[in-house]
């Protein structure tokens, strides 16, 4: 499973953010902890919060942008 499985706490300062970008054959699912901003998936994009969750299929681009005030930490699976 350890090979098939990633997982990773992330922690974005004010002003930082992941350009769009895709994985090839690797779903992603985002919980937010603490701040906001958006998560964009595809062509659509979703605002976040604490407790949101956002899934992103594989080969999909996505990206992450949060908001300019203060940090945002996520989880990623």
């Amino acid at each position: 499973l350890k090979d098939k499985l990633e997982m990773e706490l992330v922690c974005y300062s004010p002003g930082h953010s992941t350009v769009e970008h895709h994985h090839a054959g690797q779903d992603e699912i985002f919980m937010i902890l603490e701040g906001t901003g958006t998560i964009t998936v595809g062509e659509e994009a979703v605002r976040v919060g604490p407790g949101s969750l956002v899934y992103a299929p594989a080969d999909i681009k996505h990206a992450v942008q949060p908001d300019a005030e203060g940090r945002m930490v996520m989880v990623f699976v």
